[in-house]
């Protein structure tokens, strides 16, 4: 650490040490203007912070500046040195506001990682619902085969009924017939008489 830096070129905020950007430049031997350019390029590396008009660079992000340099230095383009510090661990972070509406500082990894744990999560919950959605297309299968089933023993019930009904229509109609016939008074039979004489 740089505990030896005389009192009032850092600032402490929280546990973290901020250093001002003429300190910047003195503790890791960088001209002021390039570590200017070093945060406005690779700023998503770094830990910043505002304050004022002034920026304050956390005392975790003075390797990262070395290494930027070190980078730039060996003929290295600011895409190159972006993927080489994204390939090497070097958390990206964004500045995004909290509850109570203050910009803070987010590791993008982390929050790429959670992204990815709870998409994880979500997938599995899909399959787990298309499972049970499955499931239950089949029950509803077998559910509307058993209607059909019971509607189609309904029909030919039906059609029983209605015969048997016939049936037995036909049945009392020869019945009451038959009854008629019996119960209709014989003719009387003319006598020897009444019929030789035609009356």
């Amino acid at each position: 650490m740089y505990e030896t830096v005389v009192r009032g070129w850092y600032e402490k905020m929280g546990n973290q040490l901020f250093h001002k950007i003429g300190e910047v430049s003195e503790l890791i031997k960088i001209p002021h203007q390039t570590v200017r350019r070093y945060i406005s390029k690779h700023g998503h590396h770094l830990s910043t912070k505002k304050q004022g008009k002034s920026v304050l660079v956390a005392e975790e992000s003075l390797e990262t500046l070395k290494i930027i340099k070190s980078l730039y230095d060996d003929g290295k383009v600011t895409e190159e040195v972006d993927s080489h510090l994204a390939s090497n661990g070097v958390p990206m972070t964004i500045t995004v506001p909290d509850e109570s509406e203050k910009m803070v500082r987010v590791d993008l990894r982390e929050v790429l990682v959670q992204q990815q744990s709870q998409i994880e999560s979500l997938h599995e919950k899909l399959d787990e619902q298309i499972k049970v959605n499955h499931e239950q297309s089949e029950i509803n299968k077998q559910v509307l085969e058993e209607v059909k089933s019971s509607k189609e023993w309904q029909r030919k019930r039906d059609e029983n009924l209605m015969e048997v009904m016939r049936e037995l229509l036909e049945v009392k109609k020869q019945t009451a017939i038959a009854l008629e016939v019996k119960n209709e008074p014989e003719p009387k039979k003319k006598g020897f008489f009444s019929r030789l004489l035609g009356k």
